[in-house]
């Protein structure tokens, strides 16, 4: 027996029938080793590529809402931090780029770094399981991805149209007026001093490369006061000789035949005709023009030579020198329905520079109307080389012989207020905006396109000559009044115009347009529009749909169309939950995308809208 067993050993030994078998079986561990290991070395690549998309958006989305304050030290540094909202906003760009689960993995860990110049730097780190790398001990792979986002080099001018209009003066819920932190007014300054911050920020970073940050804003209502940029930029810019102004205090006129003053210095009457004038009536006031030569009364407030930026330096006591505001020029009176209208002749949309044909602006001058008449000038706040007495205090006529009979002079006291009739010295006293006077309802001055800091515009101290803090409040909405003058500040063409580029470097260019209320129009009154119900208007202002509301809402939507062609960034922000739903829609239609459009109504919204919307401008972009 045993020599049977070893013999039958010997035998199966020599036998190499069968082996291939066990080779075969051997060799398919390592073999569905390296067939698992690439299979999960590719899901890796995948995960790891996914993941580094991941890490450049949430650097992205971090890097726009990281907080950047100016040192106080007066180093002229910046200290860079991340606020929880911050990481927030990071974690959810990971978590809805790679969600947990994705390629099988649990999680994705973050971590950040500050650079000292604001880079933000994040390290993105899961596992991916392996799967048939298992077999061999491999139970997960490990991915780390590194990336960063910056500030790049780029040129930024900035327009911020500012709505302040009387409401901007009531409390956040509009229930009544107001002062101190309670009001629209002061959610708004505290908005643009936070804004200006962080452009400065913007600007110091950008320095670096020799781009430039400007910024310019316009205060609007009623009209703008931009009037002292335009005379300073050409004189000629500004038509105030021998222009027409609207008033209702030329008398019923009737068809009988009388001496009709056709010439007048001011309201002084120089020559006079027979001629038959026809009645009319609007609105229960008879309404007309006179021509007016307002020469002095722009020189004078020319040679104020008041800088925009000193607003409280406006010699409050002499109201009767021109302030700056313009009207609009004219329009067509008989525009076509279809969307592109605008013609060659409406010239408050189209911005083309005065000359050759096309009109300079008029000064803005609120001729007294009646029962609205504002007091006699001393003779040290009014020299124009004839008697105050024949320029302020008359009901202005008709007639040549009526006209120094119907002076109907009023004594204002420090506030504004009538406190007695026929006072040959009375005196109007108002605030700087003028209750009445030639200046009523005018803004505070616009701020012309330039590097302007927060500190320029803004001191944080609360010094009495900061722009910001010292906006006052009054008067009507004209949303295309806003719109018109900031497409101006950032225009290539005259009256100020700007290059494409600056350092070599394209020009980005954004418009900031705040409004609390709905457009409101008054056409019965003087505006920056002359009197749009004035039959005889010479300045064709005259609204010809009969619904002045629309006119207007289709200039304004006109020009964010203009502004958009023409490659300009269109933010909007409706401050107040009470806009009607149509001129909501407006404003979202004129913002340049869905996320362009920032409501805002309650205490610090505000602020929050501006403070995202500088946070957006400027390109970010990815530097690892």
């Amino acid at each position: 027996m045993p020599g049977r067993i070893r013999g039958f050993c010997e035998r199966l030994a020599r036998d190499s029938r069968g082996n291939a078998v066990a080779i075969i079986t051997a060799g398919l561990f390592p073999l569905m080793a390296a067939i698992g290991g690439g299979v999960d070395l590719t899901r890796a690549y995948m995960a790891e590529a996914r993941l580094s998309q991941t890490c450049d958006a949430a650097a992205l989305a971090g890097r726009k809402v990281m907080r950047e304050t100016a040192n106080d030290t007066g180093l002229g540094t910046t200290t860079y931090s991340i606020d929880s909202a911050g990481y927030q906003e990071i974690n959810k760009f990971v978590a809805y780029n790679f969600p947990v689960g994705m390629f099988d993995t649990n999680g994705v860990t973050v971590t950040d770094n500050i650079a000292p110049d604001g880079e933000l730097q994040l390290t993105l780190q899961t596992n991916v399981p392996s799967t048939i790398g298992r077999i061999v001990g491999v139970q997960s792979m490990p991915i780390t991805v590194d990336c960063a986002a910056k500030r790049s080099g780029v040129n930024v001018d900035v327009a911020i149209a500012v709505d302040v209009t009387g409401s901007m003066g009531w409390t956040l819920d509009g229930s009544s007026s107001c002062s101190g932190s309670d009001c629209r007014i002061t959610e708004l300054q505290d908005a643009l001093h936070s804004f200006l911050g962080v452009m400065d920020e913007l600007r110091d970073q950008v320095a670096v490369g020799g781009q430039r940050v400007r910024v310019s804003i316009i205060p609007y209502n009623t009209t703008a006061n931009i009037g002292r940029l335009l005379h300073d930029d050409d004189p000629t810019y500004i038509d105030d000789s021998g222009v027409y102004y609207a008033t209702n205090n030329l008398g019923t006129f009737t068809t009988s035949t009388q001496v009709v003053c056709v010439e007048w210095f001011w309201w002084f009457c120089t020559r006079s005709e027979t001629q038959t004038t026809t009645t009319w009536a609007q609105d229960g006031a008879d309404i007309g023009e006179v021509g007016l030569d307002l020469s002095d009364f722009v020189a004078k407030g020319v040679a104020n030579g008041l800088h925009p930026l000193d607003p409280l330096g406006y010699v409050d006591d002499n109201p009767y020198e021109w302030r700056g505001c313009v009207e609009m020029r004219t329009t067509v009176t008989d525009k076509p329905s279809q969307a592109g209208w605008v013609l060659a002749d409406a010239y408050d949309v189209n911005g083309l520079e005065p000359g050759g044909g096309v009109p300079a602006w008029q000064p803005f001058f609120n001729v007294p109307q009646s029962g609205n008449t504002y007091g006699q000038p001393t003779g040290s706040q009014v020299d124009y080389g004839i008697a105050a007495n024949d320029i302020w205090n008359f009901t202005p006529s008709t007639t040549a012989t009526a006209a120094t009979a119907s002076r109907v002079p009023y004594n204002f006291n420090s506030a504004g207020a009538v406190t007695g009739g026929n006072t040959a010295n009375g005196t109007y006293q108002g605030d700087r905006m003028g209750t009445d006077g030639p200046n009523k309802t005018c803004p505070d001055s616009v701020i012309p396109l330039d590097e302007w800091t927060q500190a320029d515009l803004s001191d944080p101290s609360g010094a009495s000559a900061a722009y910001v803090q010292n906006l006052q409040v009054r008067g009507s909405t004209y949303h295309d009044v806003g719109m018109y003058w900031a497409l101006e500040l950032l225009s290539t063409s005259a009256p100020f115009a700007n290059q494409d580029n600056f350092a070599g470097l394209a020009v980005n260019k954004y418009v900031i347009f705040m409004t609390d209320g709905d457009l409101a129009p008054r056409p019965d009154i003087y505006t920056a529009f002359g009197i749009e119900e004035s039959p005889t208007s010479q300045n064709n202002h005259t609204i010809t749909s009969g619904n002045s509301i629309n006119e207007h809402r289709e200039r304004f939507e006109l020009l964010c169309s203009t502004a958009k062609a023409n490659s300009i960034e269109i933010y909007t922000i409706a401050f107040s939950s009470s806009i009607t739903a149509t001129d909501r829609t407006s404003l979202q239609g004129c913002a340049s995308s869905p996320e362009h459009y920032k409501p805002a109504s309650a205490a610090g919204e505000l602020e929050a809208a501006f403070t995202s919307i500088a946070q957006n401008i400027g390109y970010l972009r990815v530097s690892q």
